[in-house]
Parts: C-alpha cells; sequence; structure tokens
C-alpha cells in the first residue's frame, strides 16, 4: 500500500486541507485516446476512438476528460468498459454477399471501420476557484470533440491532493499500456479533528461469483490498518 501523495490527513474536500496544485496541465499531458462523441450522457459517455489508438488494449483503462461546468474548469474520471466496432458500408446486403465470397473487399473491410468506447464517469472534481479541486458531480454533458485521455498517476494525484492523507492506492488499473494505481479515499476511525471519522463505519461489498469480492475487502482492510 502507498498514498498516491504527500500530504496533511484533512477531509477530502474540506476547506481545512491544503490547496490542490492546478491538475490542468497533468491532465493534458496523458496520452489522448479519443473525444467524446454522441450519444452521450451525465453517467455514459461515448468515445470515438483515434485512428491510431484502435489497436491499442482500451477496455478496463482508466480515462479523463477536462470541460467546463458552471464557468469552472472539472475533471471527469471514468472506466472505459467496452469497445466496439462498426462498419457502415459492410451493412449493404450486397457487399456482405461478396465478403461471404471472398472474405476481404478492399479497402471496404478493415478501411471504414470506425472504433467506439462506452466510458462509465465513476468521479468528478471542480476546481472551486480559490486554488483547489473538490469533489463534484456531472451536471452536464460535455461537447463532442472533448479530448478523453487515458488517467496517468500524475493527473490522478493532482485531482485528489486536497485528501492526500486520507488516500491509498488499492491497485492498479491496467489498459493502454499505461496501470495507473487507483485511488481511494478512507478516512480513520480517529477524531475528525484529525480526519478520521469518529467512529467505525459498515461497508457491504457486493458482487457475482469471482468478481473480486474477498480481493476487494482484504485491499479495504489493509487501507483501514495503514
Amino acid at each position: 500500500m502507498r498514498p498516491v501523495a504527500d500530504g496533511g490527513a484533512g477531509e477530502c474536500g474540506s476547506g481545512a486541507s491544503a490547496p490542490a496544485p492546478a491538475p490542468q496541465e497533468a491532465v493534458d499531458a496523458g496520452e489522448q485516446i479519443g473525444v467524446v462523441g454522441s450519444p452521450s450522457s451525465t453517467s455514459r459517455l461515448s468515445v470515438d476512438v483515434l485512428g491510431a489508438k484502435a489497436a491499442r488494449s482500451l477496455a478496463g483503462a482508466l480515462a479523463i476528460l477536462r470541460f467546463e461546468q458552471d464557468g469552472r474548469a472539472a475533471y471527469a474520471l471514468g472506466q472505459v468498459t467496452e469497445v466496439v466496432l462498426d462498419n457502415p458500408f459492410m451493412r449493404d446486403p450486397t457487399l456482405k454477399g461478396l465478403i461471404r465470397q471472398h472474405g476481404t473487399v478492399d479497402p471496404i473491410t478493415g478501411g471504414h471501420d470506425v472504433h467506439a468506447a462506452e466510458m462509465l464517469v465513476s468521479a468528478v472534481f471542480v476546481e472551486d476557484g480559490q486554488g483547489s479541486v473538490r469533489q463534484g458531480s456531472m451536471g452536464t454533458v460535455p461537447p463532442t470533440g472533448t479530448p478523453v485521455r487515458i488517467a496517468s498517476d500524475r493527473a490522478l494525484a493532482a485531482l485528489t491532493a486536497s485528501c492526500a492523507g486520507a488516500t491509498v492506492s488499492i491497485g492498479r488499473v491496467p489498459g493502454a499500456g499505461a496501470e495507473a494505481a487507483l485511488p481511494s479515499w478512507f478516512r480513520h476511525f480517529g477524531p475528525t479533528e484529525e480526519g478520521g471519522t469518529g467512529e467505525a463505519s459498515h461497508v457491504g461489498i457486493f458482487g457475482k461469483t469471482g468478481s473480486g469480492k474477498s480481493v476487494l475487502a482484504k485491499m479495504i482492510l489493509l487501507s483501514y490498518m495503514r
């Protein structure tokens, strides 16, 4: 276990925490994999994958994008849950018949493939205008064409700097060759003035067999022990 960033034990997003560094530069330095496409919603974003990234392993990757909300910079973090291939020309019955006969029809097959990904938004951070980044929510949908990038350790550290003392890495998220540490916020059970909850809390973990419930529970316990 290791903290994602150094800092005090202040509560995430509280006024007592140290100002977080501006994350814009850290986020924009990440590898771009695509842009926001259509249709998208405040919980799930469609991502048009760049042609140069079509052969990359993107399913499961942790992605991030910067957009504007209520006149302030906001950052949406989420996981690429699925990658879909579409070739509109191959819907034509005539072409389908040719492909069945010859296997490929240049340059239709392959050359006109379009890859799209689905990004499930799991966290949003908003700049508060006072030099800090706070946890927020996505109240609008970023415009199409907004760059979507791989979330790097540097970007995650910048976004979670205001709660660094209570943040630990519970593992790494694979994807696109950049396995970023997954930061999670675990407040200890000490006094609230020291960044704790003041008492113990109950946690429920649910999932199908083999989905990782026991592993997650172990990581959470180790985080609390730390």
